[in-house]
């Protein structure tokens, strides 16, 4: 994790959408044409950020003329989710159709890569369908929600071929072993622009070869508790800071809100907030600081048993600990992957150096299982590290998203497609 500024786009902000996508663009009637500019205006300002005016700005009009199109924000995001499920259903069955004579894992692995290329290539895609849409209207959430379900449905039809004709033996179902690959895509994105240690094909192919991995295999680690995670907030007037900070900026954003805002929900005046925090990048590095903190003190207790234990096991451990966190704190932990390029640089470098320790000290135990003959992989190690941090941190996103889920079955199935990733049956 390091401190990067936002993506910026280039003069033509659909450069580095798919020619398809592009075409469509360019066709579309100019109302449409303002729908585009403003999902990616959303995804690389943020949608409370954004105001009608930066949209006409960017489309060259007035804002009256805006206006004349859509009477909101929120009916410009409508649109404009509508038309990115169009456009994406139409790339998924065009790809259906190119690797429809392959096997299943090869349809797997394809239908994988062109979803996290996608994600990579148009942040929109994926910042716009979690993030940003948990501070949007309802009706713009259900399309997000809509749009999940028809591109896991298309991944998941292959993946119940693949059980019907032996070809893939992931014992997990379908349907959630769909939802979970593509939420691994989607979480790619803001990890690769802090972590850019590969192309954007390269990650591609190599999540999608990861998760070939992971449908041919039966890999499967048992449920264990859940983590203890000590320094949670409690009852001080600091610590209900904390916690309703860290509420207010996985559901609204760092940028939506003020610290007003936060104020109201602890029920204290503004003023009181500073007797705590100089300043609400403060704050975000104190709810940055206490995920951190877990993670590093999970790194700690793998490399106490490193030399000790199995190798496999000291993995499988810190594996279960950092997606646990995720699962048992899934606010702060989305608060920190969702908001950490808010903070200055003074406040994100120590952090993120510290992040960045957990994250070689995972790549040293991979490393070491490498060298024992116990994982198996091609792929140079950071990338391979990328792939199996991508699978545990995206598990907070699955809680928030259907809480029904069993919290331990969640962990375990997670640290099984993480440990496929290393080692096949």
């Amino acid at each position: 994790m390091a401190s990067r500024p936002r993506a910026q786009r280039s003069p033509d902000r659909f450069a580095d959408y798919r020619p398809e996508t592009q075409r469509r663009i360019a066709a579309a009637r100019p109302a449409i044409r303002l729908a585009w500019i403003a999902g990616s205006l959303f995804a690389e300002r943020g949608f409370g950020a954004t105001s009608i005016r930066d949209i006409a700005a960017a489309a060259g009009v007035a804002p009256s003329s805006v206006y004349s199109h859509y009477p909101s924000k929120d009916a410009l995001l409508v649109a404009y989710l509508n038309e990115s499920h169009e456009a994406a259903a139409s790339l998924l069955r065009t790809q259906m159709l190119e690797n429809a004579t392959r096997p299943p894992a090869d349809q797997v692995a394809a239908l994988v890569a062109f979803a996290t290329q996608r994600f990579l290539t148009n942040p929109g895609s994926s910042v716009l369908s979690r993030a940003e849409l948990r501070r949007a209207s309802p009706e713009s959430t259900a399309i997000a929600r809509r749009m999940r379900a028809d591109s896991a449905e298309f991944l998941a039809g292959v993946i119940r071929r693949g059980h019907a004709s032996r070809e893939l033996h992931a014992p997990e179902p379908p349907d959630r072993l769909a939802i979970t690959l593509l939420s691994t895509a989607r979480q790619a994105a803001p990890w690769l622009q802090r972590w850019p240690l590969a192309p954007v094909d390269v990650i591609a192919d190599a999540l999608g070869e990861f998760s070939r991995r992971i449908v041919v295999s039966s890999t499967r680690v048992d449920a264990a508790p859940l983590p203890r995670l000590s320094g949670r907030p409690g009852t001080s007037t600091r610590e209900r800071i904390l916690r309703a900070a860290t509420d207010h900026f996985a559901n609204s954003g760092y940028t939506s809100g003020s610290l007003r805002d936060i104020a109201n929900s602890v029920g204290i005046r503004p003023p009181s907030i500073y007797e705590h925090y100089a300043s609400k990048d403060h704050v975000l590095a104190a709810v940055v600081e206490l995920v951190v903190g877990w993670r590093v003190d999970a790194a700690d207790r793998a490399t106490s048993r490193s030399g000790d234990h199995d190798v496999v096991d000291v993995v499988v451990d810190l594996l279960r600990d950092l997606v646990g966190i995720s699962v048992v704190a899934p606010e702060p932990s989305i608060a920190v992957d969702a908001e950490f390029d808010h903070l200055p640089a003074s406040l994100a470098t120590p952090l993120a150096n510290r992040h960045r320790w957990m994250v070689e000290t995972l790549a040293g135990l991979v490393r070491e299982g490498r060298a024992a003959g116990r994982f198996h992989y091609a792929e140079p190690t950071p990338v391979v590290v990328f792939g199996v941090l991508a699978i545990a941190m995206q598990a907070a996103w699955l809680v928030l998203e259907d809480p029904r889920l069993d919290p331990a079955g969640l962990v375990a199935d997670s640290v099984s497609y993480a440990l496929r990733v290393l080692v096949t049956d």
